[in-house]
């Protein structure tokens, strides 16, 4: 009876096509590490979790991106657009995309200028300013600009910028609503600049 079972288990779909089958997701995440040709072949690989790793990854290839803004899923999509190794001329084209969610991911991308930002809040969709009033990238006039947003919400993510310069956070110090002194008693270089 233990020969018959031992026979079934070798002869069994489940044994005889595991080897025939697509590597798992985790095989093919090792493989594109440090190599660019394999991540040509990540960004066209059926998992979309293996795409989205290829997608944020900081060796992806400026093709490889290019390729990964096209992609049927969202997330992934999102991540190359993201993604500061994205060629410029393609992120231009997302950043003034027809859907606010992908301007507003493509305003999040590391490289984008305060030109940019000063363009994204004159969009018509509170959720692209939001995201430039929260840049990194934000100088002093973003700041400033989007302090004065007739969005309550935009202006808030503004004051709460962890990245304001020095003379956005002045201007904050002194605003007359409470909340946005607030946020300026609470920005991480405030006891650094009430010193000097």
């Amino acid at each position: 009876m233990k020969t018959k079972s031992k026979t079934k288990a070798k002869n069994s779909p489940r044994t005889k096509n595991a080897s025939r089958s697509p590597s798992p997701p985790k095989k093919a995440i090792r493989s594109i590490q440090g190599n660019s040709k394999r991540f040509q072949v990540s960004i066209d690989h059926s998992s979309p979790q293996v795409r989205l790793l290829a997608a944020r990854s900081d060796k992806a290839t400026p093709d490889a991106l290019s390729k990964a803004v096209r992609d049927s899923d969202l997330i992934v999509k999102i991540a190359a657009i993201q993604n500061p190794r994205l060629p410029q001329e393609v992120l231009r084209r997302y950043l003034s995309h027809h859907e606010p969610g992908i301007r507003a991911a493509a305003i999040q991308n590391p490289r984008v200028s305060p030109e940019h930002l000063m363009r994204a809040l004159r969009d018509s969709s509170p959720l692209v300013r939001r995201w430039a009033a929260f840049s990194p990238r934000a100088n002093t006039a973003v700041t400033c600009k989007a302090l004065r947003d007739p969005s309550e919400v935009v202006q808030s993510w503004a004051a709460q910028n962890p990245h304001i310069t020095k003379s956005a956070w002045k201007t904050l110090c002194s605003h007359p609503d409470s909340h946005f002194r607030d946020c300026a008693s609470r920005h991480p270089s405030a006891k650094k600049w009430k010193k000097k």
